[in-house]
């Protein structure tokens, strides 16, 4: 089965298995001293030659077998050696031969990615923050990209009020102090605060923030919200939930839970100034991305008890953490666990190869990424 044509590069379209490639004068290339073969001829080549592609997909995370089989079915998969992860060359060496590829968001896409990649036209990512792709230089190449919202919202409202939970209650206090062989001594120290009946603060109700907010219902809160375009009357009855802007959001709530997309304009949204309007009974929650908090200024505020406490799933140049927050008080930490259940990163690998397969078969992917900056 023929598996490779040779064009110009500059055409962006996909190759879809099962065609007829066309030639003509555009993109065909001669080696010197050699004629153009009239089209007539290529015309005639093509009239008994059915040429079947498979796209080359690079693939930067592990595949159940399963699944790599099916991909296989229709692409080529170029798979990091069995007994380790792709080392940088090597996986430039892969994307530069690559129609697309399979990334996680631990692996960074960049211009200058882009640019040693002349093959490349789709990117599908295993989730649903964007800010390890560069996506201005991917709309700019013609790369489109694709993430996989939807699956990823029950299980990361889940842990966010697993957080929510924890931080409030001081389970890993807790827990630390039964290891210790403390239990006989007074448990003043590990008193928590109260949930039910309290106001939670939501900076970003978008699909995953709605699901917080139907979770704060089994909890009799009160529901407030924050977001660039607030939601409709109907929407907002829907939810529970009542716009307030930040700053006041920030003031009146008792829980502030983050789940809104990282860049520019969100870069250390909590910072010193919006820490210092919460109260000093309150709690922060970031299951969105790194960089949303200023990790610094929090583990200040905790030090000094500014606020009560904290639970965070996500860091500013993770998986480094800086020391000042690992040591700061009332703090429940979870390395990016949001969405980590067996069957949701099961669901989401699907999706993603879903995305690939229906590019190359439609020219668009089922969930593809739109720069709204």
């Amino acid at each position: 089965m023929a598996a490779v044509v040779c064009g110009s590069g500059a055409d962006k379209q996909p190759h879809t298995a099962g065609t007829k490639t066309r030639l003509s004068a555009a993109n065909t290339t001669l080696e010197p001293g050699r004629k153009r073969k009239p089209l007539a001829c290529w015309s005639a080549r093509i009239a008994f030659v059915r040429i079947v592609m498979k796209p080359k997909i690079a693939i930067a995370l592990p595949l159940p077998q399963d699944l790599l089989s099916d991909l296989q079915s229709w692409a080529q998969p170029m798979l990091a050696p069995s007994d380790r992860a792709w080392q940088a060359a090597e996986w430039q060496a892969c994307l530069a031969q690559a129609d697309a590829a399979l990334i996680s968001v631990f692996t960074s896409v960049q211009a200058a990615d882009l640019s040693a990649a002349p093959h490349l036209r789709m990117i599908a990512s295993v989730g649903v923050g964007t800010n390890h792709m560069d996506v201005a230089a991917c709309q700019r190449a013609g790369v489109q990209l694709s993430n996989t919202p939807g699956v990823v919202e029950h299980p990361t409202a889940d842990h966010a009020f697993a957080l929510l939970l924890g931080a409030a209650r001081q389970l890993a206090a807790a827990d630390a102090f039964i290891r210790q062989g403390l239990w006989r001594q007074p448990i003043a120290p590990l008193l928590g605060l109260d949930v039910h009946h309290r106001t939670l603060g939501i900076v970003g109700l978008g699909g995953i923030g709605r699901q917080i907010a139907r979770r704060a219902a089994g909890f009799d809160m009160e529901v407030l919200y924050t977001q660039r375009t607030p939601l409709s009357a109907a929407q907002q009855a829907e939810y529970g939930a009542q716009y307030l802007p930040l700053d006041e959001l920030l003031a009146r709530a008792d829980f502030v839970v983050l789940q809104l997309p990282y860049n520019a304009d969100t870069h250390h949204l909590i910072g010193r100034r919006e820490l210092a309007l919460m109260k000093p009974s309150a709690i922060v929650i970031n299951t969105a991305r790194g960089g949303v908090v200023d990790d610094l200024a929090l583990a200040e505020a905790l030090q000094q008890g500014r606020i009560a406490g904290a639970g965070l799933d996500v860091f500013e140049g993770e998986p480094q953490i800086p020391p000042q927050l690992l040591q700061a008080p009332n703090l429940l930490l979870s390395p990016h666990l949001g969405s980590a259940t067996a069957a949701t990163r099961r669901a989401m690998l699907e999706l993603a190869i879903e995305n690939l397969q229906a590019y190359f078969k439609q020219g668009r992917s089922l969930n593809p990424v739109v720069n709204r900056l």
